[in-house]
């Protein structure tokens, strides 16, 4: 299986403030729940089709026994504040545009499209600036 956007976007976060690589990966992976659930046909990038990852992200709120994709990203996120994972990245040092711009350009091109739907540089740094509160 290839990996999706919070892993690619994890690997500038481990690699320049040093956070570890699961952490790394669930700090953006609530985002994507709604992210790959808001899909379209012109925006998806599985061959499998729109359908498919629809049923495949239905199936994951299914695991977490969630209803839905706002309702599984606040579990997410819930979920990492009990077993005391830092949730705001301000206070794991990304603190400027700098360093958000930094995580951006240096996320690898080939990883983020393995995401089931395009990502653009202003998805990414949405997320990133949200998760700075």
């Amino acid at each position: 299986s290839k990996t999706t956007a919070p892993h690619a976007i994890s690997y500038p976060l481990s690699m320049y403030f040093n956070i570890s690589h699961g952490h790394a990966v669930a700090l953006t992976l609530g985002y994507f729940f709604n992210i790959n659930t808001k899909i379209n046909e012109i925006d998806v990038v599985d061959s499998r089709g729109k359908k498919y990852v629809l049923t495949t992200m239905n199936e994951i709120f299914d695991l977490f026994s969630q209803s839905n994709a706002n309702h599984c990203k606040k579990f997410w996120y819930k979920l990492m504040q009990n077993i005391k994972l830092e949730t705001n990245i301000s206070k794991l040092g990304i603190r400027s545009k700098q360093d958000i711009e930094k995580i951006i350009e240096n996320i690898d091109p080939v990883r983020i499209k393995n995401n089931p739907t395009k990502i653009n540089k202003t998805i990414i740094k949405n997320i990133l600036q949200d998760l700075q509160s």
